[in-house]
């Protein structure tokens, strides 16, 4: 393993993800699909404006939740499965009872910090006072996630991922249900308070905090969920030399916990932290009133949001070529693990180009299904900005091959210079006159671009040698033109008699077709590629319907 660099021996077991760990991956990458559908779903109930203000709330909760608990079940599990199975039952059992105490406390500390700073940082920080209710709200939903997180990781230690892949499908179940619910059950007391004091965004206002209650009760029934569980499940017996065993103090699990999340947090901190400037700068340089707002939250739940449900399903389909990248090379087998991820990249390449290129060329349509009010406003971020998908899916495939790789700190300074990156090209195009919230949709372009770059030369440098240019990236770019330019076509030729809806689907049926239907006829991929990049059964299938055709 030292040609690859790879580290000998870690503390943290579990480095080469098992079959079950992947799997239970991709459903929980799945899950945020689900959870960007839910706040799509949002955005039609409430408004942009009423998601403007849960945006606000949202993002301070997920700031608490990741200096506290970001990678607490994963971590956790890998450090109990490392002690379980050296025989330390004692040290498991007491890193179970003292990770939950530590958690406890600060998910508590947190929730209440979070409560006591909510006016400043509605006021000042985000300049939207009325998100004020919303941010106390989510302020309990950080100790709830901080301990349903330990609940996780102990039946990770134990090595069991089930629990965790239900838990994360219920939450987004139980949220979407629950937001749909009481958002209309608050939603018409908002337009009763904004008749009454003459102000409309309190319809929106408490339309949003229906979501914020949504996600306390959601949490509250997935701890009761993992508790019944926990419960009800055997426990490891306990061995007769238990007690020569080592006991390791409260201090000795402290730093081995928050030793192996202390990167993890660092990393998710830097992820999200363009979503966090991109707020205050746009908030900062608007001059105020509801037009600024509603943009924001066209943005944030519409632009971002459709975008993330693409990001979300070909992230979750890559995962399987990551593990067999690392398996490969942890065997010292060059060749295979080139070839792996060359497959990878290939047919990344071919997934992601397709729903940038229908994203792109559909967006008027799209826009006209999500957004009424301010079409237009929408279908600019989407025709301008959907090469995020591009940048987001590949960016994250390189991380999570540095990451199991052991390349981490390589990881956070490409973050670093991307989101230096994203902060100057903000600034300098929101100092343009009517550029507007397009400005966060430019600047996330180029911040993503680096953050992709960065991070796939150094995957590169180890694995890409010999890759094959024409077909793996010119090919499928050419198809791609011919799909984008019919499905551009046939939205002028059909939105007006057919409306939006019905034009989108028919643009994406026959896109998908002929570009899949080009790729297999030119013979672009091969089964080998299609087998080690997992790529699914929908694109065997077309790939075998022109098996006499050749170039």
């Amino acid at each position: 393993m030292r040609r690859w660099g790879l580290p000998e021996k870690t503390e943290i077991e579990g480095q080469w993800m098992n079959h079950v760990e992947i799997k239970r991956r991709r459903i929980q990458t799945y899950s945020y699909a689900l959870g960007a559908v839910t706040l799509l779903i949002l955005s039609i109930l409430t408004k942009a404006t009423g998601v403007a203000y849960l945006a606000v709330s949202a993002e301070c909760y997920f700031f608490a939740t990741q200096i506290v608990s970001r990678s607490a079940a994963d971590c956790l599990g890998r450090l109990l499965r490392g002690r379980l199975s050296k025989g330390q039952y004692k040290n498991a059992a007491n890193m179970r009872r003292n990770a939950m105490l530590l958690e406890a406390a600060l998910g508590a500390a947190a929730g209440v910090l979070l409560f006591a700073c909510a006016k400043p940082l509605a006021e000042y920080v985000f300049s939207m006072p009325d998100s004020l209710l919303l941010i106390r709200m989510f302020a309990p939903a950080v100790f709830l996630r901080t301990i349903s997180g330990v609940l996780q990781g102990y039946f990770q230690g134990d090595g069991s991922e089930l629990p965790t892949a239900v838990t994360v499908v219920l939450r987004q179940v139980f949220v979407l249900g629950f937001a749909v619910l009481f958002c209309s059950i608050l939603k018409d007391y908002g337009e009763k308070v904004s008749a009454l004091l003459g102000r409309e965004e309190f319809t929106y206002l408490y339309g949003a905090a229906g979501a914020a209650a949504a996600v306390i009760l959601s949490e509250i029934l997935v701890i009761l969920f993992l508790l019944f569980i926990y419960k009800s499940s055997s426990r490891p017996v306990k061995r007769p030399d238990e007690g020569m065993k080592t006991t390791e103090s409260f201090l000795d699990m402290v730093k081995a916990l928050y030793g192996s999340m202390g990167l993890y947090i660092l990393t998710g901190l830097l992820e999200r932290l363009p979503i966090w400037l991109g707020l205050v700068f746009f908030q900062k340089s608007h001059s105020g009133g509801g037009l600024g707002t509603e943009s924001y939250g066209i943005f944030y739940g519409q632009y971002l949001a459709f975008c993330m449900v693409f990001i979300s399903f070909i992230s979750a389909s890559m995962l399987p070529s990551m593990r067999r990248i690392m398996q490969c090379m942890k065997k010292e087998e060059q060749r295979p693990a080139k070839n792996c991820f060359q497959a990878g990249i290939h047919v990344a390449w071919a997934k992601t180009l397709f729903f940038t290129v229908f994203t792109a060329s559909m967006s008027d349509q799209i826009a006209g299904i999500l957004q009424h009010e301010r079409q237009e406003a929408l279908a600019q971020m989407l025709r301008f900005g959907s090469g995020i998908i591009l940048f987001s899916v590949f960016a994250l495939y390189f991380k999570g091959i540095l990451f199991i790789w052991g390349r981490k700190y390589y990881v956070i300074g490409c973050l670093g210079i991307s989101n230096m990156v994203f902060a100057v090209t903000a600034v300098l195009f929101l100092n343009v006159q009517g550029a507007g919230v397009v400005s966060l949709v430019y600047a996330g372009l180029f911040g993503s671009a680096i953050y992709c770059g960065g991070t796939g030369f150094l995957v590169f440098r180890r694995l890409g040698m010999g890759i094959r240019p024409v077909q793996i990236f010119l090919v499928p770019a050419g198809a791609a033109a011919g799909a984008g330019l019919l499905s551009f076509l046939l939205g002028r030729l059909l939105t007006p008699h057919l409306g939006e809806t019905v034009c989108a689907l028919l643009g994406f049926a026959a896109s998908f077709l002929l570009y899949w239907g080009i790729l297999s006829a030119l013979r672009n991929f091969k089964e080998q590629e299609l087998a080690a990049a997992q790529a699914g059964p929908v694109l065997k299938l077309i790939a075998k319907a022109f098996p006499r055709v050749n170039v």
